[in-house]
């Protein structure tokens, strides 16, 4: 648990140090905030009011979980074909080569959320997946949209595809997208259904997002919404990004896949903790380079939350707030500075050549002069600036 530190910046702590409650799933407001027009992005380029509404939308294929659980889901968003040209291994995100090599295992499904795909502007799209189908899957029946079933599904006893011409929105899309047509709510909720179905079925669940917004956010916030129990089944059967951060519009769908540990559970590295990253690093020489990017940014993330918070405290000068209690905050904050980082540098000791012993020795004369200077107070008001600079550079 963070501490925390009345008297410093208190509107902005109030915000950092919401905790998991900052995080639950709650609609947006309507207006978003924030100055300025919204940038434009790929996945909003074909949005359009959807014909049926959101609940209509949305129960059809929750109530397909609850009477056809299948042992493996793949839910692809914005995945549809960006083109009408033949579809590669390395291309292929409708049926990518994991999901297909689980066909004659156990009963799949996949999911697909593309509104590039609306049949406003997406018939040959449409007409172009039809003919996919028909070649590659012949024995798939083809149901058309109704009200009652307002999507496209292609289905068979050992394979099922459904396909919804909508997007799927993330908390805070409203600053992402233009135009945003459903401002006013995005689409957690049903992530955080879908995950509970999948866990209470036994089933796995496999979400990739192909329109470039990290899935980071989305999968913490539907994680904090699970119980103690459903958390430890979530991490081994809810898998959010099978690139592990090393996503894009367009990966190599060929060599894509999820990774799993000796008991097939998932390696769901964003969720783990130090020891299971580390020992996720020791088994998956693959995930290293990933790994190692993600540590670095974290460390950073740490070092640019805490140390202006610790700065602020130790410079500045509050009527009423003796030596003392000054000191008191800024020691507090400097052993969630000092673990933070620490976690970040212990990890990435476990990659190769990640970080030379050099490093480390600098690291560990960082954290004894960040101990000096708190005890110096105000007089080490140089090195408190210099400090920040050193531990910036340590890892570029």
């Amino acid at each position: 648990m963070r501490p925390t530190y009345p008297w410093v910046n208190v509107l902005l702590l109030a915000t950092l140090l919401q905790g998991p409650s900052a995080w639950a799933l709650r609609p947006h407001q309507p207006g978003g905030g924030g100055g300025g027009a919204a940038a434009a992005h790929p996945y909003a380029e074909s949005l359009r009011d959807s014909e049926f509404p959101q609940v209509i939308r949305f129960e059809p294929i929750l109530r397909v979980f609850h009477d056809d659980p299948r042992d493996l889901t793949y839910l692809g968003i914005g995945s549809g074909p960006s083109t009408t040209e033949p579809l590669t291994a390395e291309t292929d995100q409708i049926m990518p080569s994991f999901l297909r090599q689980e066909l004659g295992k156990a009963p799949v499904r996949a999911i697909h959320f593309d509104p590039a795909l609306h049949e406003n502007q997406g018939r040959e799209r449409m007409a172009f997946l039809s003919a996919y189908f028909e070649k590659s899957f012949p024995g798939l029946t083809h149901s058309v949209p109704t009200r009652d079933q307002p999507f496209h599904k292609w289905s068979s006893p050992q394979l099922e595809v459904i396909v919804v011409p909508e997007a799927l929105y993330y908390q805070g899309d409203a600053q992402v997208f233009s135009p945003h047509p459903r401002r006013d709510q995005d689409d957690e909720e049903f992530l955080t259904r879908i995950s509970h179905a999948v866990i209470h079925s036994g089933g796995r669940l496999v979400v990739q997002d192909f329109s470039g917004r990290s899935q980071v956010g989305p999968l913490k916030r539907v994680f904090q919404a699970m119980s103690p129990d459903e958390q430890i089944a979530f991490k081994e059967r809810v898998l959010f990004d099978m690139t592990y951060g090393d996503g894009h519009c367009s990966p190599d769908m060929k060599s894509m896949k999820p990774l799993t540990d000796a008991h097939g559970h998932f390696i769901n590295f964003a969720l783990f903790n130090s020891e299971e990253k580390r020992a996720a690093i020791a088994t998956h020489p693959e995930l290293r380079p990933i790994a190692h990017a993600q540590l670095v940014a974290q460390f950073k993330s740490v070092l640019n939350e805490h140390y202006p918070q610790y700065r602020q405290t130790m410079l500045s000068d509050v009527e009423g707030i003796d030596p003392a209690t000054r000191h008191a905050h800024a020691a507090a904050i400097m052993t969630v500075l000092r673990e933070g980082l620490s976690r970040q540098i212990e990890v990435l000791r476990q990659i190769p050549q990640a970080i030379s012993e050099a490093r480390f020795l600098e690291f560990q004369e960082l954290l004894a002069r960040l101990e000096a200077q708190t005890q110096q107070g105000k007089s080490a008001k140089q090195a408190i600036y210099d400090w920040y600079t050193q531990a910036n550079r340590l890892l570029p």
